[in-house]
């Protein structure tokens, strides 16, 4: 089953610590990778779908990402939301504004980190989870990346599938296949018990598991996780 998905949000939030030097002047979304900014690939990622209505949280260094986009995206509909506090989150990035987001997207909403730069197949990713997507079945439905076409190489992944069943790692478990790819589909009703303030988009999978409402798809191509100084060096050889 799919449904209409026309909403995106991107995590622009976050400082960046494991960039080091590189995030002093800089926000982490707007590092380049081959001449182009981290949050643009994840921007082009949605307009390739369709998706013209994208939020964006924003919290250090915000406003030279506001700038940006504004700038290089001028026909697109930029919803930009300060957190209100520092270290808010990724659940709570998104928490923040769950009342618009419900009536924007009451049969869920894409959510992208802006540090993640896919290699795309056809169909687009996008479009796969939303082919995938099941409003009356699922909470969440996560994108995984086999680790094998993971970059930089040698990471571990952080679910299992068992029985056609994602579960999460558990403490100490090594050698996981998959490793979530930092776009996923969420229902507002997964955020039905979330807290106020900070917490991680983690507890909503963890709940979502436990009460078999959370799906995945599995991308087909290559994924470069760009989080440190060494990984954008990776991306720029090998994109």
């Amino acid at each position: 089953m799919s449904s209409n998905i026309n909403i995106g949000f991107i995590l622009a939030a976050g400082r960046g610590t494991r960039m080091r030097e590189l995030t002093e002047a800089c926000p982490k979304p707007l590092i380049q990778v081959k001449g182009k900014a981290l949050i643009d690939y994840n921007v082009e990622r949605l307009l390739a779908a369709h998706i013209k209505t994208i939020y964006v949280n924003l919290f250090y260094k915000g406003d030279m990402i506001r700038t940006h986009l504004e700038k290089n995206y001028p026909h697109v509909d930029f919803h930009f939301i300060e957190d209100y506090m520092p270290g808010l989150e990724t659940g709570g990035g998104v928490f923040q504004i769950l009342p618009e987001l419900t009536q924007q997207a009451p049969d869920g909403f894409f959510v992208l980190n802006s540090d993640m730069v896919l290699e795309e197949s056809t169909p687009l990713s996008l479009e796969r989870l939303q082919q995938h997507w099941n409003p009356q079945e699922m909470d969440v439905l996560l994108l995984f990346q086999p680790v094998e076409m993971l970059y930089p190489q040698g990471q571990d992944g952080n679910y299992f599938l068992e029985n056609n069943l994602p579960r999460r790692q558990k403490p100490n478990e090594r050698n996981i296949p998959f490793l979530f790819a930092g776009t996923q589909i969420l229902h507002p009703r997964a955020f039905r018990n979330a807290p106020q303030g900070p917490f991680s988009l983690r507890d909503i999978y963890d709940q979502a598991e436990k009460q078999h409402k959370l799906g995945y798809v599995i991308h087909q191509k290559r994924l470069f996780h760009v989080g440190t100084p060494e990984a954008v060096k990776i991306a720029e050889k090998l994109l």
